[in-house]
């Protein structure tokens, strides 16, 4: 079952800016694009690194450390050295505040 967290005011995050939040044990890299909010894993599969140090583009989210890109949508990874896609979690608005999805 999901259970919904609020994390953060959306007004707080840029906009394609990764931003570090925490929600129980899980570290998790959220993404503004316009109006949407993206909510991946905050580490890479390829190598330990946080994905919220990472550039967005096109709603693809790049590694800074050896370039591997993921799609914000589905997680998939896009670009080696990157194969394995990265998690994803439920993401919403809820009267202005950022709620993400942990089962």
């Amino acid at each position: 079952m999901t259970t919904w967290h609020e994390v953060i005011a959306l007004d707080e995050l840029e906009d394609e800016e990764p931003t570090p939040v925490r929600v129980g044990e899980e570290n998790i890299a959220l993404v503004r694009v316009d109006d949407e909010v993206f909510a991946l894993k905050d580490m890479c599969t390829h190598e330990v690194a946080p994905l919220s140090d990472g550039y967005v583009e096109d709603c693809t989210l790049e590694c800074t450390l050896h370039q591997g890109v993921f799609d914000l949508r589905t997680g998939k990874a896009l670009k080696e050295p990157c194969t394995v896609d990265v998690k994803t979690f439920p993401a919403r608005v809820v009267n202005g505040t950022v709620e993400i999805g942990v089962e």
